[in-house]
């Protein structure tokens, strides 16, 4: 695990390096990334969708493509049409008695650096490209720890982001636990990470020795009330397609 996590240091230092160098991007490069993200998943959607069938032995390409593929495109245009406001500089109140005194107080919003992505095997799309696509609008760098439960997937999304992005602008490591354990222990400017709940404590903990801010989506059991006057059938039909 030692040289694995020698090895990722070395690309996280080498981005946090261009990161700092680069400057703050403006909202025409962050604009471009995200289209580049829309390209990459409306042009490649049935190799997605075939590399996703054969992980999972059987999952339909048009499920795919809307759980997957259009949820991540849909969640990039909303995104491109709000980057200029949520990127403006906002006026705060001066606290007394500095604002007397003539003090003003205004927020700047910037990027945190270089954000790590790990994602889980059930969405494999989705869950990459949704905080990818969170974490460029943000203006910062990316580097993602795809499953290694979809293998194909992996590898192709790898494949894709190296050939539509900069090794500078995204990474992708492909691996099992040790990649996994060796990523999550990096000093990131931020952490995401999807998956189960056991999981997510193992990743908090290894965040914590850097002070790593860590955003968790942790799967549940997915518990359900259902009312007494509720159609048994139907409960049981949308109850199934949750869990499953």
């Amino acid at each position: 695990m030692t040289n694995i996590k020698n090895e990722l240091e070395v690309h996280l230092k080498r981005m946090k390096n261009v990161q700092f160098l680069s400057g703050i991007p403006d909202s025409v490069t962050r604009k471009n990334r995200l289209k580049k993200i829309i390209t990459l998943l409306v042009d490649n959607k049935n190799d997605i969708s075939e590399a996703i069938n054969q992980d999972f032995h059987g999952r339909h390409p048009s499920f795919t493509q809307l759980a997957d593929i259009r949820q991540s495109i849909s969640h990039c245009k909303h995104t491109l049409k709000n980057i200029d406001k949520w990127m403006k500089i906002e006026k705060r109140t001066a606290e007394f008695p500095l604002g007397f005194f003539g003090a003003k107080a205004v927020v700047h919003y910037q990027p945190k650096g270089v954000v790590g992505i790990m994602s889980p095997w059930n969405f494999p799309i989705s869950m990459i490209f949704d905080p990818l696509c969170d974490a460029l609008a943000a203006g910062n760098r990316v580097m993602i720890k795809p499953s290694e439960h979809t293998p194909k997937t992996s590898r192709l999304v790898k494949e894709l982001i190296d050939h539509y992005f900069s090794k500078d602008e995204i990474e992708v490591f492909l691996g099992g636990v040790a990649v996994g354990e060796a990523f999550s222990s990096l000093d990131f400017d931020h952490l995401f990470f999807t998956g189960a709940t056991s999981v997510g404590k193992k990743i908090m903990r290894a965040a914590a020795d850097n002070l790593t801010p860590v955003t968790l989506e942790l799967g549940g059991k997915s518990p359900v009330v259902v009312d007494f006057n509720y159609p048994i059938k139907k409960a049981a039909e949308k109850i199934i397609s949750g869990k499953a």
